[in-house]
């Protein structure tokens, strides 16, 4: 009968068996850091999602993404075109759009106009922040920005030269100031005679024509002389200041 015999490696064998074992190891982690470099050199990873380095055009058109991730994968990414969709006023834009509509104008707004590379035009008749306007024009004097301005009932672009009106509002003189091109006010039918003072103090070089009525009759801004009977001296008074002559 023979009992158990245990065999055991001699050091020289469980020493070959250790570097064996080493060397598949270290030659795994080689090759593992082979391919990582190899992938991390074509790829980057941005807010936990994977992008190709060696596509010209990285489209993200359709995926929704922030102002911050698109700034994150510019800096990461520097030398690709990167196509996306800016959150604009509620709505989501191609960021190569050439034109857009607004109905409003902040400041935040003015900065994400600076993400559309191609805009050439700004749709903003229904827009009344004129003077955000006027702002946005002053800081980018390469858009064309469309905008009406509302007076006496009737709508008026920046290109208008002449307008006749038969009310004047103190607001509405204060909008004539986004009409830059204007040249001459017909106002023959107004009565409104502070506020045109105002609009001809405003605009000197504007040609604010209108009539001063006094009693029964019209009189022109260049009448030297009248006569009157039975009238309102309180009215008369008042109503003279507004004929210059």
């Amino acid at each position: 009968m023979y009992g158990n015999r245990y065999y055991t490696d001699s050091p020289m064998a469980a020493r070959r068996r250790a570097l064996t074992i080493l060397a598949i190891c270290l030659g795994v982690v080689l090759l593992v850091l082979a391919v990582g470099v190899g992938f991390f050199g074509t790829h980057v990873i941005v807010d936990s999602k994977l992008y190709s380095k060696t596509e010209e055009v990285l489209d993200l058109r359709g995926q929704g993404i922030a102002v911050e991730h698109y700034e994150s994968l510019r800096e990461a990414l520097p030398e690709q075109e990167i196509l996306w969709d800016v959150h604009f006023q509620n709505r989501y834009h191609d960021n190569n759009s050439t034109e857009l509509t607004i109905s409003r104008l902040s400041d935040e707004d003015m900065e994400l106009l600076h993400y559309f590379p191609k805009l050439k035009t700004i749709h903003a008749e229904d827009c009344e922040d004129f003077a955000q306007l006027m702002k946005l024009q002053s800081q980018r004097p390469d858009l064309e920005i469309l905008y009406t301005v509302a007076i006496d009932g009737k709508e008026y672009t920046k290109e208008t030269t002449e307008l006749a009106v038969q009310h004047l509002t103190d607001e509405e003189v204060e909008l004539t100031d986004y009409l830059p091109l204007l040249k001459k006010v017909e106002a023959s039918d107004c009565t409104d005679y502070a506020q045109l003072a105002a609009l001809q103090q405003r605009h000197p070089e504007c040609e604010v024509q209108y009539r001063v009525v006094l009693g029964d009759k019209a009189y022109a801004l260049d009448t030297k002389s009248m006569q009157l009977t039975n009238q309102d001296i309180s009215q008369l008074l008042e109503r003279l200041a507004y004929l210059p002559q």
